[in-house]
């Protein structure tokens, strides 16, 4: 039980050390972040109308940057190809830095995180089949 303790003690600092010197980026407002899906596709050469020719990618490594004022994370998507990460209101870029079953990754996407929303986030990693 002691050892628990000791452990958590140890990640709030280092949290609260990071927060002070200006270089995370993570919130704590529980309504305000960036919602991120990440699909791979096409999965077929063609596609029937009506058919979705991607899938999500589980295990996505997606870094969330600050472009002002520096600080960044690094998050794996879910099983689901989705992430959700609470962060201070602001400009973020977004980038796919691992897409698992995919030959190109996409370019970055810059979002704007207001209070009390969730900036959705959708990338595409191309798979290279034609």
């Amino acid at each position: 039980m002691k050892r628990r303790f000791v452990l958590r003690t140890t990640v709030l600092v280092a949290a609260g050390m990071g927060a002070a010197c200006g270089a995370s980026i993570l919130g704590v407002d529980p309504n305000t972040g960036l919602s991120v899906v990440v699909s791979r596709g096409p999965l077929q050469p063609v596609a029937m109308e009506g058919e979705t020719n991607d899938e999500p990618v589980p295990g996505a490594a997606v870094r969330i940057s600050a472009t002002e004022g520096g600080g960044a994370e690094e998050v794996r998507t879910g099983t689901d190809g989705t992430a959700r990460i609470l962060v201070r209101p602001g400009r973020y870029r977004v980038k796919v830095t691992e897409c698992p079953g995919a030959l190109a990754l996409p370019g970055d996407a810059v979002i704007d995180v207001e209070v009390g929303s969730f900036a959705p986030v959708a990338l595409s990693c191309d798979t290279g089949i034609r």
